[in-house]
């Protein structure tokens, strides 16, 4: 019967890895509260930079305007605040294995932007109409004024033209609507 022989080194390897494993490098965590001044400020994004973390990490604060970041190795940070509408808040902070370090940010509003536009433009020229006959205008304040109020009355003056007709009627609504106004009744809401 043969017993298994070990390797010396192959020993001294799994044991130098097995006391490296054990002696963890402790880390540190990263808190605090994120608010306008007086009220919690939820969906803040809260990122670290640092030359002892490949990368940045990042993290939002909650409906309380607290934030965590954990698992942070030790080392000086910068510590970014932003949310859309409010100042981008900055600061630096030593972050010490096994403690945890607390850093509380008050962003205040952006400054109020003003705008100025301008708008120019003209007139475009219509061009204008001319009528195949000879055109009356007959203003309807002069028909009632003749007692002219009905429409059968209306058509014996011999508007026969659906043109001329159309434009009477236009006039004639616009002259109703305003005399409602007048007296405080809205033509359309009679109507409908």
């Amino acid at each position: 019967m043969t017993t298994p022989r070990v390797c010396p080194g192959v020993a001294l390897a799994l044991l130098l890895a097995s006391a490296a494993v054990a002696q963890k490098i402790p880390t540190g965590t990263l808190t605090g509260t994120v608010t306008d001044g007086t009220l919690p400020l939820p969906g803040v994004t809260v990122t670290v930079t640092s030359p002892n973390l490949q990368g940045a990490r990042a993290g939002t604060s909650t409906v309380n305007g607290d934030y965590i970041l954990e698992l942070l190795p030790p080392g000086l940070y910068t510590v970014r605040f932003e949310l859309q509408g409010l100042q981008t808040v900055e600061t630096t902070v030593e972050i010490s294995g096994g403690l945890t370090s607390t850093v509380n940010a008050v962003m205040p509003p952006m400054a109020r932007v003003e705008e100025e536009i301008m708008v120019t433009g003209s007139l475009i020229p219509r061009p204008t109409l001319e009528a195949m006959a000879p055109v009356t205008t007959v203003d309807p304040e002069q028909l009632t004024y003749r007692g002219l109020t009905r429409l059968e009355s209306l058509l014996q003056l011999g508007l026969a033209d659906f043109a001329l007709f159309q434009v009477f009627l236009q006039d004639l609504v616009i002259l109703l609507h305003n005399r409602f106004q007048d007296l405080g009744l809205n033509l359309l809401d009679l109507l409908l």
